[in-house]
């Protein structure tokens, strides 16, 4: 029996699916004008190694944690010693289960000190053995699967050296060796083009290329503020908290290994999230905590939509094609812009980490996990 509820429902169910397929399409050609706009200004290559002049060169101290690093020891240790800065000094905690200690050991020098890393004491604790240690002036963060550069690391100093900041940072980038994996090139390309102003005050720290002058340091007492995750976070809040400024450096990108691994990257970007957010609260970082908490919103309205449009109504779909072209689209058109070719099923598997990622944090945020 029919009831006056069903011919009022049909029009109305039948005006929001038509609702619906206008948006889609209205969405398809504003996508197809942005991919036709889109330049290619931005480029996953590095600028040529021409760093400007630094009048004062500091003694730099370069503080790394490696653990289970055997493949990248030797590498880095050589970057650092190809360094043109003149007054440096590189100490590294090294531990694991694979010989990196042993590795490091080999190359131990004049310039290079090698400490022990214990299981327990994870980046934090590894970093603060290397601070105990360091004399330089100038404190360089970085981790070993880094590459330096003249470049890079000189563009990061100058800043510091001639007093025009107390702490700085920069980006990163793949390795030039990295470049031939689709998954590396996805993620390279977003990088290329999240482009940050020269001189733009940060709210955190890139702990795979940051740099601060000691005294800095010495105010926040070194890396003693509690952080079983999320070391560079909580140094960088620290470091506001006290009134100083981090100063963001567009032309210093470090070189660093990507993950070609999902499982690896989905671990980092699960780690990142988890940090973001529970440090952004503890440090009562607003933006950190707003985006992060729209993110995970989200993410679990894109994945219940999905279950109640296969399950009951499937027009609920809709709005999640909405999404997942937009989404395609923009990292297509990163791609496009950071010339490394178009990947479609690299970019839809990257998507997929990510949202594995997102669901994986807010567990860890619910059970209180906070593992390195």
């Amino acid at each position: 029996m029919r009831s006056m509820y069903d011919d009022v429902g049909e029009p109305i169910l039948s005006l929001v699916l038509d609702g619906l397929l206008l948006v889609l399409a209205g969405q398809a050609a504003l996508e197809t004008h942005r991919w036709v706009s889109w330049d290619r200004s931005p480029t996953v290559k590095h600028a040529p190694a021409r760093p400007g002049p630094v009048i004062q060169a500091p003694r730099v101290s370069f503080l790394v944690p490696a653990w289970n690093a055997v493949g990248d020891v030797t590498d880095f240790v050589d970057g650092f010693r190809a360094l043109s800065w003149p007054d440096k000094e590189l100490i590294l905690c090294c531990g694991g289960e694979d010989g990196t200690a042993d590795v490091a050991r080999r190359l131990e020098g004049p310039d290079v000190t090698v400490l022990l890393q214990g299981r327990e004491e994870g980046k934090q604790g590894a970093l603060a053995k290397c601070w105990a240690v360091s004399t330089g002036q100038l404190i360089y963060l970085t981790d070993i699967d880094c590459r330096p550069t003249d470049l890079v690391v000189t563009r990061l100093l100058a800043p510091l050296a001639d007093g025009s900041a107390d702490v700085t940072t920069g980006g990163t980038r793949a390795l030039d060796a990295d470049l031939h994996d689709a998954f590396v090139r996805c993620r390279a390309a977003i990088d290329a083009c999240e482009v940050v102003s020269e001189g733009t005050a940060c709210l955190g720290l890139n702990g795979r290329n940051a740099a601060l002058v000691r005294g800095v340091l010495e105010a926040v007492q070194g890396f003693s503020a509690p952080a079983p995750s999320g070391t560079d976070y909580t140094l960088a809040q620290e470091i506001r908290q006290r009134g100083y400024v981090i100063r963001y450096v567009s032309e210093a990108l470090m070189p660093t290994r990507y993950a070609k691994r999902v499982r690896d990257y989905v671990r980092q970007q699960r780690r990142w999230f988890r940090n973001v957010f529970r440090l952004g609260r503890r440090y009562h970082v607003a933006p950190d905590v707003r985006r992060t908490a729209l993110t995970l919103a989200l993410t679990y309205l894109a994945v219940g939509g999905c279950l109640v449009g296969l399950i009951w109504e499937h027009w609920m779909l809709v709005p999640i094609v909405l999404v997942a072209v937009h989404v395609t689209i923009t990292r297509l058109g990163y791609q496009k812009r950071a010339s490394v070719g178009l990947h479609l099923s690299g970019t839809w598997i990257h998507m997929g980490a990510d949202l594995i990622a997102v669901l994986a944090a807010s567990l860890d945020l619910v059970s209180g996990a906070d593992a390195w």
